[in-house]
């Protein structure tokens, strides 16, 4: 049995909050794949930093201008991805995520590769992300919005 070598992917996202009263905002993307509510993320291109790919990647997927507030964490997982004879070839991905505050746009300029966008508030939204990862993402996120 042939042993192929493993894939390796990097992406990038953020979480991009508002506060338009006394509670955080936090804007999820609810897939295709699904459907259900996530981080907007994707692939970080080779002209772009981790940065870059994250402001255009939560632009594309929300229909929002965010600007990054600072890092959040990455987290690394395996899946596996169809080829062209059938067969499947496991991809390590690592995704780097940061905090962003939203500057502009509207949710109803999402690109076709999700279907809805929604803002949540900040307590709920973790109860409706379907990734444990992204769960913990937000989860530090929230700490570093509310200092604890």
């Amino acid at each position: 049995m042939e042993c192929m070598d493993r894939q390796l992917e990097i992406s990038s996202g953020g979480v991009i909050y508002r506060k338009p009263g006394e509670i955080y905002e936090v804007a999820l993307a609810r897939s295709r794949q699904g459907p259900i509510w996530c981080l907007p993320k994707g692939r970080v291109e080779a002209s772009e930093t981790i940065e870059e790919a994250a402001v255009r990647e939560v632009r594309e997927e929300t229909g929002l201008v965010g600007r990054i507030v600072g890092p959040i964490r990455a987290i690394e997982y395996t899946y596996s991805s169809r080829l062209e004879d059938g067969g499947r070839a496991p991809i390590d991905k690592t995704v780097h995520f940061f905090l962003m505050v939203f500057e502009a746009g509207s949710v109803e300029d999402h690109d076709g590769e999700v279907l809805d966008v929604k803002w949540f508030p900040l307590e709920i939204a973790g109860r409706l992300l379907y990734h444990a990862g992204e769960r913990d993402v937000l989860a530090h996120a929230r700490k570093m919005l509310t200092g604890g």
